[in-house]
């Protein structure tokens, strides 16, 4: 009888593994933000933090007091191949409704669909890394070239504008910082506006503008806050900005007759003033206005009434 325990034992045959997606890359994220918000959001976070220290290093993409990065909607979703393109788009939108990121445009083409992002100050709680002095400086250097800011305080180490403008986050950041329930109050201002109040705010501060202003209204009761306000008003009906070219044009196109020197008494209309009087009293004005700019004009109802240019002489 033979022995089975002495045949030889058949090898037995290797375990084939089928590899699906052959990647090396490797992805990390802040533990921080994944269990204060979804590993999600500190996936992306990560991403653009990546990229701030890099442009921060580099003195690149800095505007407004913030570091900026710039990916397209396709270069993300080649970047992060386990998202779908909706879900990239969902991780986006939350992450600007929590206030840790805030979307731009600082491209150079009205055609140009890239997406530019900046990591708030509400963010960089969980990259204090990123706010070296050096980065400070840099960062509040790209405000001071705008809007001549004198200062800039610090709050738990986020810059804050002291100046009454607008900015992503003005608050400080509360205790319980990454608590998705109750999140920081934020102020609705997108960096496309943020950006036009401070261009808007250069432009009424330029020392250009303040001394032509000075040289052709310094006599009338007028301020500069006065007129810069109607022609901004103006340019906003239009969808565009009063910017210091158009300023300083608007300053030099304004009429000197349409105000009133300082130290001259205009008398103003009685209260009980009806519409007929009203009426009158307009018309005849104007008339008795259009003969002190045109002095070859001479109008023909005031010659024919002239108890009226007696009359309405004071309320010109």
């Amino acid at each position: 009888m033979s022995n089975d325990n002495c045949k030889p034992k058949t090898p037995r045959k290797p375990k084939i593994y089928t590899v699906k997606t052959l990647d090396t890359r490797t992805h990390g994220f802040n533990v921080g933000i994944a269990m204060d918000y979804s590993p999600d959001m500190a996936i992306w976070l990560g991403h653009l933090s990546f990229w701030a220290e890099k442009n921060l290093a580099h003195s690149k993409h800095i505007h407004d007091g913030l570091v900026w990065s710039y990916d397209t909607l396709d270069s993300l979703c080649e970047y992060f191949p386990y998202y779908s393109r909706r879900q990239l788009e969902t991780i986006i939108n939350n992450s600007v409704k929590e206030g840790l990121v805030i979307q731009g445009n600082y491209n150079h083409t009205s055609y140009d669909r890239t997406n530019w992002y900046a990591l708030t100050p509400k963010a960089y709680f969980y990259f204090r890394h990123l706010l070296s002095n050096k980065n400070k400086k840099k960062l509040s250097a790209s405000i001071s070239q705008i809007c001549e800011m004198e200062k800039t305080d610090l709050w738990n180490g986020f810059f804050r504008s002291v100046m009454t403008i607008p900015y992503p986050d003005p608050n400080p950041i509360p205790e319980s910082v990454g608590d998705s329930k109750n999140p920081n109050t934020h102020t609705d201002n997108s960096p496309k506006k943020l950006k036009k109040e401070l261009v808007e705010s250069s432009t009424l501060h330029d020392e250009e503008i303040k001394k032509l202003f000075d040289e052709k209204f310094g006599a009338y009761d007028l301020t500069i806050e006065q007129l810069f306000k109607a022609c901004q008003e103006h340019y906003e009906q239009k969808s565009l900005w009063a910017t210091k070219d158009k300023f300083l044009k608007w300053i030099q196109s304004e009429h000197l007759d349409n105000y009133r020197k300082k130290g001259s008494v205009v008398k103003t209309p009685p209260k009980d003033e009806t519409d007929d009087q009203r009426q009158e009293r307009q018309f005849f004005t104007n008339e008795l206005t259009k003969e002190r700019k045109n002095p070859d004009y001479v109008s023909k109802d005031l010659e024919k009434f002239p108890e009226m240019r007696e009359k309405y002489a004071q309320y010109v």
